[in-house]
């Protein structure tokens, strides 16, 4: 009884491993721009969009940025909250191949107060912060986005059913332990 606990526990381990080919896509936004202007963050897409070329603001299922100034947050802006009304347009190009931002970016872009945003395109890229009457583009870099300082990097996050798969295993594993010793 004792053994064949315990090699049901390895089992359960090793279905969850080999399970753990199953991913959520997520990636850090880092962006620099002049007068001490900058923007962190994060979007995601769904893992069969994985190596499958150019997606658009369609294909996110999340983006968030946080605008800083020498550091400290002057705001953030949630994709879950949704896009301000009035903003100039809502567009998000990556390359799920290459792993690199392409075309138009504008995310949240000239949003009214107190909205903040992101816009790069062939000749600027800066962060918006919301006035009264609209965004104000500022920390404008004057580039083409072939030289652009926005930035992606890859995190990969378990997917919730292989972490638990995996924890029942180790906790199997546990048990066949304790009760071996017992």
């Amino acid at each position: 009884m004792r053994k064949r606990n315990s090699i049901l526990a390895t089992a359960t381990i090793v279905c969850g491993l080999l399970s753990g080919t199953a991913y959520g896509i997520a990636f850090e936004i880092s962006w620099s721009g002049n007068d001490n202007y900058s923007m962190t963050g994060m979007f995601s897409y769904p893992d069969a969009l994985i190596n499958t070329g150019a997606i658009d603001e369609n294909d996110i299922t999340s983006l968030m940025i946080d605008v800083l100034l020498n550091g400290s947050s002057v705001g953030t802006w949630d994709l879950a909250n949704g896009v301000y009304e009035g903003v100039l347009a809502f567009d998000f190009n990556f390359d799920t191949s290459s792993e690199m931002f392409t075309g138009l970016q504008a995310w949240n872009a000239f949003a009214p107060a107190p909205g903040v945003g992101f816009v790069s395109g062939t000749n600027l890229q800066g962060v918006t912060i919301g006035s009264a009457v609209d965004g104000d583009l500022v920390g404008e870099i004057n580039l083409d986005t072939q030289g652009s300082l926005l930035t992606a990097s890859r995190v990969s996050v378990p997917e919730p059913a292989t972490t638990v798969l995996l924890g029942f295993g180790l906790a199997g594993l546990g048990f066949a332990r304790r009760r071996t010793k017992a």
